[in-house]
């Protein structure tokens, strides 16, 4: 049987071409038996107002972990024209919600080297991630590394196997594993939209540029 991490080098090459991955190839094998979610970021009117999901959904309603922002919009009888693909890009309450699931935990996170700008000197080059050499850079962070207006890292742990994600470059979600300590972090905090996720759902492929 192949590993997930030989899987998701081959899911980061299928990512090139604009294809989505299952929620188990986006979380390492050290977190694979925590509980999986699905966080979904914020999308944009054409003005520039970052808007979340629960917007266009009734509080007693679920969606699946595999809906698309277009989906959601189409649903609720939008039309998706009128607003810009969620990109990855933090808004201030789904950056305090990230900080409240990471709490006191060091990270260790994986970002496409384009986005590192200004952020300091990474720890090295990760080329075992993606097909292509150096695309991503790895770094070792804190909760108060993540802030509003920042692209979040695409990729995430903790060395102790108790908190996980995972995401496409512009992702509009992230697939994120998590010890049951912090379930209320991510489900009861209000800050973060989250729904349950099982390992076979696929992740959508990024919308965002």
């Amino acid at each position: 049987m192949r590993h997930a991490d030989d899987r998701r080098r081959e899911h980061m090459k299928v990512l090139e071409l604009g294809t989505g991955a299952l929620v188990s190839d986006l979380i390492p094998r050290t977190h694979a038996d925590l509980r999986i979610a699905r966080v979904f970021f914020p999308f944009e009117t054409k003005d520039g107002e970052l808007v979340p999901w629960t917007r266009f959904v009734p509080g007693d309603t679920a969606f699946s972990a595999s809906t698309t922002w277009r989906d959601l919009l189409e649903s609720a009888g939008q039309d998706p024209a009128s607003y810009n693909a969620a990109s990855g890009q933090l808004d201030e309450r789904t950056a305090e919600g990230l900080r409240e699931l990471i709490g006191d935990l060091t990270m260790t996170g994986l970002m496409w080297r384009g986005y590192w700008g200004t952020l300091g000197e990474p720890d090295y080059l990760a080329t075992t991630w993606s097909n292509s050499t150096e695309v991503y850079v790895s770094r070792r962070f804190t909760a108060d590394f993540i802030r509003a207006g920042m692209q979040v890292p695409e990729f995430a742990w903790d060395d102790e196997g108790r908190l996980a994600w995972g995401g496409f470059l512009y992702p509009d979600s992230l697939a994120v594993a998590v010890e049951p300590a912090r379930l209320d972090a991510l489900y009861g905090s209000g800050l973060l939209t989250a729904t349950g996720a099982r390992p076979d759902d696929t992740m959508p492929a990024s919308s965002g540029d």
